[in-house]
């Protein structure tokens, strides 16, 4: 994905398909920093990608079927790694320059661990006064500690955040603040953070009434989607049809999305999901 086709080409599929599952919203992360191995700026990545996201739109407004229309936006990733001050002070720029073209927010990823979240509490503070909401991933590899990091630099949305049950202070904390956790279950899976999904602890996260999400982190490496993921916790660990509403709606809750976006997304899910969302019918 280091041509401006082949991002187009990418987020456009990847629309059709996520539209096929019955999503009704997505936020779709890349870095573009990582899309600059041959003639891509960063910003050229960013506009390839506004590019693909205005075709499907497109191509969606001349479908006629009973599917709810996607809507989508992008988060872009600063990375967790060396040496990246510059590009990701210009992501941190670009995410403001296009924030009226279908770019709402920044995200820190990469490997936990090695670099501090604190390490990156200069592009965040620029991000408040660009008022950019953002998200940091935090809490799966490395524990709680990882996460008030995160928490100090002012996210309200943390990427995973599994690891907050190893401390009942994060715990408080969390439900106290109001802080939406993006739990990725088959991922977690893969990075060896849960021996099976029986032992996932999503309906525990619930019941101490923390803001938890179900997303799929990756649908490629994982090979999973969002509707496999409902159905895998519905099978393993007995997720009622009470919690997956309520994980739907704290993710609407939690989006970055404008708030006519969000009434409009949560009215259908309230009122419509049963009868009009193929891929959810079973669940609800």
């Amino acid at each position: 994905m280091q041509t401006k086709k082949d991002l187009e080409v990418a987020i456009f599929d990847l629309l059709k398909s996520l539209r096929s599952q019955g999503l009704v919203y997505t936020e779709i992360r890349f870095a573009p920093q990582l899309h600059t191995q041959k003639n891509l700026t960063q910003e050229g990545a960013v506009r390839a990608c506004t590019a693909g996201l205005e075709k499907f739109y497109k191509w969606q407004d001349e479908q006629q079927d009973n599917f709810y229309p996607l809507h989508a936006n992008l988060i872009l990733c600063l990375m967790r790694l060396p040496n990246r001050e510059h590009e990701n002070s210009l992501t941190v720029r670009l995410a403001a320059k296009y924030d009226q073209h279908h770019v709402v927010g920044i995200d820190l990823a990469g490997p936990e661990g090695p670099i501090p979240n604190r390490a990156f509490s200069p592009f965040f503070k620029d991000a408040k006064a660009l008022h950019i909401p953002f998200a940091i991933h935090a809490g799966e590899t490395a524990g709680p500690d990882s996460m008030q990091e995160a928490l100090d630099l002012g996210t309200k949305r943390i990427g995973h955040g599994i690891r907050c049950l190893e401390s009942n202070k994060m715990v408080k904390y969390l439900v106290d603040h109001n802080i939406t956790l993006e739990c990725c279950a088959t991922s977690n899976l893969n990075t060896k953070v849960f021996k099976d999904i029986d032992s996932y602890l999503l309906k525990t996260l619930l019941s101490k009434r923390i803001k938890a999400t179900l997303n799929c982190d990756n649908m490629t490496v994982s090979n999973t989607n969002l509707p496999k993921e409902f159905k895998l916790l519905k099978s393993k660990t007995n997720l009622t049809e009470v919690k997956e509403h309520q994980l739907l709606l704290n993710s609407i809750n939690a989006a970055f999305a404008s708030d006519q976006e969000k009434k409009s997304f949560t009215s259908y899910i309230q009122l419509n999901l049963r009868k009009k969302c193929s891929a959810y019918a079973e669940h609800f």
